[in-house]
């Protein structure tokens, strides 16, 4: 019997530009997935990994969906997080209608993903909504629609 020995490699596929210092505040983390997938037509969800300094290793788009749906494997989410060393993750998707409200389904998705990260000892920071011009966090349950910097509640979830 032959078994296939294999090998996994994360990828670099471009460089993503942003201009923040490490990711201290939601409104750093909103404003690079605001950039990502925020004018997307379609709902696309998307995962930023970060160092143990909150600095940004690399960031994913995990999933492009319809008008008003996106399929997320909690799975998916954690494959880039653990090949890049990652101690902490943000993850976030848009919601093309412009409202960032979360829906069942939203709220199904991050308490999957929250108890995987759990499972895997990586920190589950937050899961933004981005909508126009604003963002749901679920970290703090509240919507925000200005600039100030709001401080993450890393363990509020």
């Amino acid at each position: 019997m032959k078994i296939p020995r294999v090998s996994i490699k994360l990828v670099k596929e471009e460089n993503f530009d942003y201009e923040f210092e490490p990711l201290t505040t939601k409104k750093c983390a909103g404003e690079a997935f605001v950039k990502l997938i925020g004018n997307s037509d379609r709902e696309k969800f998307a995962a930023l990994y970060l160092d143990v300094k909150n600095v940004p290793n690399c960031i994913e788009i995990i999933s492009i969906g319809s008008l008003d749906t996106s399929i997320v494997m909690p799975r998916e989410v954690f494959k880039s997080a653990i090949l890049s060393n990652s101690n902490a993750i943000i993850v976030a998707h848009n919601h093309p209608s412009g409202n960032p409200a979360p829906s069942v389904e939203d709220e199904l998705i991050t308490q999957k993903i929250k108890e995987m990260a759990d499972c895997l000892e990586i920190e589950f920071i937050d899961h933004l909504i981005v909508g126009k011009h604003c963002f749901y966090s679920f970290a703090s349950k509240k919507i925000y629609q200005n600039k100030e910097d709001w401080f993450f509640l890393v363990n509020s979830i």
